[in-house]
């Protein structure tokens, strides 16, 4: 009959127990901190397969053939699709030049083209023949 009797105790303390009690609030606790683990992979994991899912095939896009930097009448040669080798047979008959390396779709570059330009007019006014400006 003992058993009986501690059975019933046990029934009247969890009915007298408010359920907002702390106790029961941190056995919440403890089994959320036991499972978050667990919970935060599962949840990683089902983003991952939806975005793996949502994302097709990548979208690419031609590539623009190359163009002329500096214009025509500019004193800069401009060799546009990356000839080399014309360019080093030209630089070996001056005694003195630049070579300028650019990227024509860099904001630095497009802002320097013009500074590129006036130290070319300003080296050739100068008449140091022997001086040339290169853009590869």
């Amino acid at each position: 009959m003992a058993t009986s009797n501690l059975g019933k105790d046990e029934d009247d303390t969890k009915i007298r127990e408010p359920r907002g009690d702390a106790s029961s609030l941190t056995k919440y606790l403890q089994i959320m901190n036991s499972y978050g683990r667990e919970i935060i992979f599962v949840i990683a994991l089902v983003f991952t397969g939806i975005a793996a899912i949502q994302n097709g095939p990548l979208k690419t896009k031609k590539v623009n053939p190359p163009g002329i930097f500096f214009a025509p009448p500019s004193l800069v040669t401009d060799f546009y699709q990356g000839n080399i080798q014309q360019l080093l047979s030209l630089q070996s008959e001056k005694d003195v030049s630049l070579v300028i390396y650019y990227a024509p779709w860099d904001a630095t570059c497009i802002q320097a083209k013009e500074e590129i330009e006036t130290v070319a007019k300003f080296y050739h006014n100068e008449n140091l023949h022997p001086f040339k400006v290169f853009a590869v």
